[in-house]
């Protein structure tokens, strides 16, 4: 395998505590590695570059791993094969940025505002409304997509834009920010929760938003997740939590060299991916886990 500082990683799709998906990149080769922790590496080659992986914990499971040129790489147990969002690669409206699933489905969102719903493995259209002419002199487009299930949809994106999806038709939000908004969480506690550059926080529901204030940091949010009953935020230099209205900085006793940038969780723990280092958190400690 190769050298560690070979790799840089990405983002993090944690099936279970047993079973943890690392994107990966390195200048020797034009593709993306999806590296797979089960107490030890393996991993195979995506052709593309990705931006973003899903865990699918269906019948059969799956891992889903977003090509931003308009594929999507399906890993389960019967194997592996590409499917198609779009036809014309890659898509007119730019590149894609974000998979999630939602209800029974899985959604993935881009430039454009386009979006596209997976059903029986087959891509399908869902932005009528909301996507944007291609040929428009100034484009915008979606960083984020998540739903508390089929009927209430969010997306967030470039100049702070907030649009919800309720029950089939896209509605754009009054957001109080221009600033881009990185990642949108629909919680467990009923909250959707918005991050972004600046250091923006921001939470709500349909359209009524409010701004956390804070004084922490004006680094950029990358990437947020649900754990432990609370909201965890992720920069590139540390991590935080939200508890109520007070945004806390995460004391994690890692090493001060320790990278951050994406999250993910289940149930059982909690996964930190930076550009050189992983991490995972069972509610009581942290661990580092040794790069790929």
């Amino acid at each position: 395998m190769t050298q560690t500082l070979d790799w840089t990683l990405s983002r993090v799709a944690v099936f279970d505590k047993n079973r943890v998906y690392v994107l990966a990149y390195s200048k020797r080769e034009p593709g993306t590695r999806v590296f797979r922790w089960t107490g030890g590496w393996d991993n195979y080659y995506v052709q593309g570059i990705c931006a973003g992986i899903c865990a699918v914990r269906g019948a059969p499971p799956e891992i889903l791993t977003l090509c931003a040129d308009g594929r999507v790489h399906r890993a389960a147990p019967d194997g592996q094969a590409y499917e198609d969002i779009v036809a014309e690669k890659p898509s007119k409206h730019g590149l894609l940025r974000d998979i999630r699933p939602i209800g029974a489905n899985v959604y993935a969102t881009g430039f454009g505002r386009q979006v596209y719903v997976r059903k029986d493995r087959v891509w399908q259209r869902c932005d009528k409304g909301v996507v944007e002419d291609p040929t428009a002199d100034s484009l915008s487009g979606f960083e984020s997509i998540d739903g508390f299930n089929e009927d209430e949809i969010y997306a967030t994106g470039n100049q702070g834009e907030i649009w919800y999806r309720w029950q089939g038709t896209w509605q754009r939000s009054e957001s109080p920010t221009n600033i881009i908004l990185e990642n949108v969480l629909c919680a467990p506690d009923g909250v959707v929760y918005i991050s972004g550059q600046l250091g923006i926080v921001m939470r709500g529901r349909l359209d009524r938003w409010e701004l956390v204030e804070h004084e922490l940091t004006e680094d950029t949010f990358w990437d947020m997740a649900w754990f432990n009953d609370q909201l965890w935020l992720s920069t590139t230099k540390a991590l935080y939590t939200l508890q109520g209205d007070k945004l806390e900085k995460v004391e994690t006793g890692l090493p001060g060299d320790q990278t951050f940038r994406y999250l993910d969780a289940n149930e059982q723990c909690l996964w930190s991916s930076g550009e050189r280092h992983l991490a995972a958190f069972d509610g009581a400690n942290w661990t580092r886990i040794p790069s790929p």
